[in-house]
Order: structure tokens, then sequence, then C-alpha cells
């Protein structure tokens, strides 16, 4: 097996994978080098840890999102006052820039040092053990948000209450868990969050130095404060910049129907007020963070036009949230492919209401079928929010969906695939599981041969889907005894595949042994008379 250090140099079309190692984290035992590709799977019976492997992933991923996505709380509160330095600290700064300026401009740098890599042994002592001190606070300030993240998401105020409960309270099985990318280690555990990075360097371009610190500095007696803030800047873009393959994760929870009807539930009092009435307001209503989460995404989203098959999505994961440019295409797959209709939002009246159109007349989603509830929160998504190299991850994306409709899902998962996203699901469905591996099979194939073979139809049936052996990952969670909680085992998809969720694909062989045994009754009983 691969190492977590071999596999953390490993890097797809997607960027690098995130690893993770978990142990006695809830009813999960053991989980080792769990790769998170571009397409993850997790199967296996309920209540054996797989819902609660995806919270941890996406809790983490939302925390390093809040804490390094942009460059607010980085910067001082006064930036031509910065407090981290005093006078005699910003002049020596200033000093260690001319000198490099120097150095550079006559072709000699310091050791380890160039143009847009700078060590901070190339300062002096002074300077470099505030560099130092500000990485600090920046470490602390993330792994605050870490921990604060899984305890919000997972309903709790301290790491024992995540606790495997097969197994004794001892220092060993104290729940931890280890998240891997690059070279940064995240771990987390009953002491709090720790985290291990490379050593910083300042990506310093040639023409601001030579700019900021050799002429401006000489001739604007304000300049010198300005500067140093904006080094200190510089000192945390740098270090924000360390966690930017971690993708902006967005979670769709188990149960999409009840969370439709909470939503609106929770918007009756507003929507009355609106149209001047008075409604009391329902008591308060108890959901988790990720149900809320959900919600609230649901209603700060908008109608948006639809767009042609021509139109496509760019490739830029790391801009500002709201100038990234959602994937609405997927969203108009899903719509002609799963549910013959279309998901529209009203919001004329200031609240957000979501009905479902199909031949010329429209119903509030409320009044739709349940499969159109399942999938109406993944549409808006895709339409709203989602963009290349985010990470989407779905609880039982099959809830709902009959057998065809789970295949068409499995595809539309593999499209987003192809599309740039990275997709994590928790799943039941033989008819999923195997779907998925024909897609990884087809990926052997050219693409004509391919949509030949799959026939998929309906409006997936026109895109050109498959999936690499490389960015598919399926995990197996099981019970284990020996190990007091449930063990987590990768599986390996493709043409050997012989895998279903046990209490899915077992169902059907007990059920077909049933009905072959009521027919052999009957048969018997005809014969005999009994009949």
């Amino acid at each position: 097996m691969t190492t977590t250090e071999d596999k953390t140099q490993e890097t797809s079309l997607h960027g690098p994978n995130l690893i993770l190692d978990v142990e006695n984290f809830g009813p999960i035992a053991e989980a080792k080098d769990i790769e998170f590709k571009p397409m993850t799977v997790f199967v296996g019976p309920s209540n054996t840890g797989k819902t609660y492997l995806a919270k941890l992933t996406h809790a983490f991923a939302t925390a390093i999102d809040k804490s390094n996505r942009t460059t607010e709380g980085f910067r001082p509160s006064d930036d031509a006052q910065p407090k981290r330095f005093n006078r005699q600290l910003q002049a020596e700064i200033i000093g260690d820039f001319k000198n490099l300026g120097r150095l550079f401009s006559h072709g000699r740098t310091p050791d380890g040092a160039s143009w847009d890599r700078v060590p901070f042994a190339a300062f002096s002592s002074n300077v470099a053990a505030a560099f130092s001190s500000q990485i600090r606070d920046h470490k602390e300030r993330v792994a605050e948000s870490v921990t604060e993240a899984v305890f919000e998401f997972f309903g709790v105020g301290s790491m024992l209450e995540l606790t495997n409960p097969n197994n004794n309270s001892s220092a060993a099985a104290l729940p931890r868990a280890n998240f891997h990318i690059n070279e940064i280690e995240v771990a987390i555990e009953f002491t709090g969050t720790h985290i291990e990075e490379p050593p910083i360097h300042l990506n310093i371009p040639p023409a601001y130095v030579d700019y900021r610190a050799m002429r401006l500095l000489q001739s604007d007696p304000e300049e010198p404060r300005i500067f140093v803030a904006e080094v200190e800047a510089l000192i945390a873009i740098n270090y924000a910049d360390l966690f930017a393959n971690v993708p902006t994760s967005f979670y769709l929870p188990a149960g999409r129907t009840g969370l439709l009807d909470t939503r609106e539930l929770m918007l009756m009092p507003a929507i009355h007020g609106l149209l001047g009435e008075n409604l009391p307001a329902p008591q308060s209503v108890q959901i988790n963070r990720a149900a809320r989460d959900c919600i609230d995404l649901l209603n700060a989203a908008r109608q948006r036009p639809t767009y042609t098959k021509s139109d496509r999505p760019t490739l830029k994961p790391h801009e500002p949230f709201h100038r990234r440019r959602p994937q609405h295409r997927i969203g108009e797959l899903l719509a002609q492919s799963l549910i013959d209709g279309q998901i529209f939002i009203d919001s004329t009246n200031g609240a957000t209401e979501i009905q479902y159109r199909r031949d010329g007349y429209s119903i509030p989603i409320s009044k739709a079928s349940s499969m159109v509830n399942e999938i109406a929160p993944l549409i808006i998504y895709f339409r709203n929010y989602l963009a290349a190299g985010d990470l989407l991850i779905i609880d039982e994306p099959e809830a709902h969906l009959h057998p065809e409709a789970q295949q068409q899902m499995a595809a539309a998962l593999a499209f987003m695939v192809r599309a740039g996203l990275r997709v994590l699901i928790t799943t039941h469905s033989h008819y999923m599981v195997e779907q998925l591996s024909a897609f990884v099979n087809a990926s052997k194939l050219d693409e004509a041969t391919r949509k030949r073979a799959l026939s998929l139809g309906g409006a997936l049936g026109e895109e050109d889907i498959y999936l690499n052996e490389d960015e598919t990952a399926v995990y197996s969670f099981k019970m284990s005894a020996e190990h007091g909680g449930s063990v987590v085992e990768e599986i390996f998809m493709g043409e050997e595949y012989e895998y279903g969720p046990d209490d899915h694909s077992d169902a059907t062989v007990r059920q077909f042994n049933r009905s072959q045994s009521v027919l052999e009754a009957r048969e018997n009983a005809e014969a005999n008379g009994l009949d």
C-alpha cells in the first residue's frame, strides 16, 4: 500500500489530493490513508461512520476556507500604525529590505533566497523572530477555526464526546484525525488542533523591493509605516497560500425533502410579514449546522438564466467567491435527465420561493414528488454556487430515486468530475456503485465506443463521461469486533470490481431466494393437491 508520505506528493488534474487518518472517531475505530480523489465513494452498512467522515472533511475544508480564502483579518486594524512592530523594529525591517535590494541588484543573494523566494533567515534575528511570531499567530487562528468547525458540525463541546463508544476512555482510545495535503499536516486531537507546515518564504517581486523599499521610503515620511503593514499582510498571504489546495466545500445532508420542509416552516413568518399579515413565529426549529448552512444557501439563491450546451465553465478555483462562475450547465443536465422539468426560484416578494415547472405549469416544491425534492437543492447549488475546483459532498444521492434514476445520477456524478469538480458521496446503492465502476472501465475505450457501450440515453447520453482509475476511490466501512468499531478499507474499482454495499446486495440475494422458496413450495403444494 502507498504510504501517506508517498501519497501526499501525488497530484491529479484536479490538484493534490487530501489525505485523512482517523482513529476512534464516533463509530470509526480505524481509517488509514483515506485519499479524497476527484470521485470518492463511501459504502457500507448504516451506523458505520460514513457520514461522520464526510462531515469531518466538510468541517475541515469549511474552517480552512473561512480562515484563509481572503486576506481579511490578516491586516492590522490600522494599516498606517501596525501594532505588531514598534518604530525600532519598523526601521530594522526597512533596513533589511534595503540590504536585500542592494544584494539582488548586484546579483548576490543570501543562502536559499531568490527574487521570489526569501526565507526568514535572510533577515536580521529581531526581524526574523517578529515574522515567526506572526506565523505562530496565524497558525493558532487556523487551528482554533478547525476545532470550532468540528465542534459546530458535530454539535459537541469536546472531542471526548466524539469518542468511539465501543472503546474505553483511555488515552489510546481518544478520538484523533490527521489531515495531510502537500507538506501540511493538521492534527485534530483531544488536546487541540496542531498544525505542521514547511518553512514560510516571502514571495517578493524585484520591482516591489526596488520601488517601495529603495525609493518611496526615502521621500514620504508616512511610507515606512504603510510599508511595514504591507509586509505583515504579505506574510499572512504567504501562510494562507499553504492551504490554497484545500477545496471550497459544499455539503448536502441526507433527507433533503425534510430539509426543504424545514426551510419552508422557517420562512413562513417572513413571507406573511411581507404580505402585511401577522403570523405568530413558529417554535424555534432545532437543526444541525450542516442543515442550517444548506438552508442559508438555498435562501440566498436567485434564478439564473438557462445556458446552452456551448456554454462551458472556466477553471478558476481560487477566485473570490462572488466572482466565481457557477456551473449552470450541470444543473440543466440534472433537470433534463432526472426530473423532466425545471427548478425555478421566485424571489419577487423578497423571500426565495422554490417551484417545480413542467409542461407549462408550476407547483411549489413542497407539492412536488420526493424525487424532485431530493434533486432540487443540487440543481440550485450548481446554478448559484458550485465552480470547478470545489468539493461537493452528498449524503445518499440515491435517496428517493428509482434504479434507472440512480444510474443517471451516477452518470451525473461522473460528469461533474469531468467538469473539474471533486465529488464525495456516501451510498447504499449497488446500482450507483456498479455504474461508477462501468465509467472506470469505459475510460479505456475511445469516445465513440464508450458512448455506444454505455447507452445512457437522455441529455447525459450526449456527453463523453468516464472516470480514470487514478481519480476514483471507493472505501468500505465494516464493523470489526476485534477493533471495537468500524474499519475502513479501500476497494479496487475496475475490471475486477465485484462489491456492493452489504445491506443492499445481500438483501437482493435473500429476496430472490425467498421468492424461489415460495414458488417451489407452491409447486409442491399443487402437486400434492394441497392448494
